[in-house]
């Protein structure tokens, strides 16, 4: 009886090690998931799909390229300035601490794109240049 409780008990272990081994995963949480001291952009509008972040000065954000659509300043103590074209050229749309962006279709930009949807290239921290 004893032997039947024990491998009933090994069982019982590991069917829940599978059942959590192959549960979904979580969703995204948008701004929730940008890290601390970085600026996130993801591909979509109010912070969903795919992401990029950095922490640093960043002249060429490489995939994410022409692609944002919302954007947050999950930095530490400064501004971030976000650029229409690599090397910190062309015009920059600055976002103090905090402030954050759901859909940069809504932000006027630069013409004759009219927006700041998929426009960001370079990404410079704490002063435009």
């Amino acid at each position: 009886m004893r032997k039947s409780v024990q491998r009933a008990a090994v069982m019982l272990g590991v069917v829940a090690a599978a059942a959590t081994a192959f549960a979904a995963p979580a969703q995204a949480d948008g701004r929730g998931d940008c890290p601390d001291e970085h600026v996130c952009l993801w591909w979509d509008r109010n912070f969903t799909g795919l992401r990029w972040q950095g922490k640093y000065d960043n002249s060429s954000i490489g995939t994410a390229n022409d692609k944002a659509s919302s954007a947050f300043n999950n930095g530490r103590t400064c501004w971030v300035y976000l650029w229409t074209d690599p090397g910190y050229a062309g015009t920059n749309l600055p976002m103090a601490l905090g402030a954050y962006r759901a859909y940069m279709n809504t932000d006027p930009g630069p013409s004759p794109v009219g927006s700041w949807e998929d426009i960001v290239s370079s990404v410079h921290w704490c002063s435009p240049r």
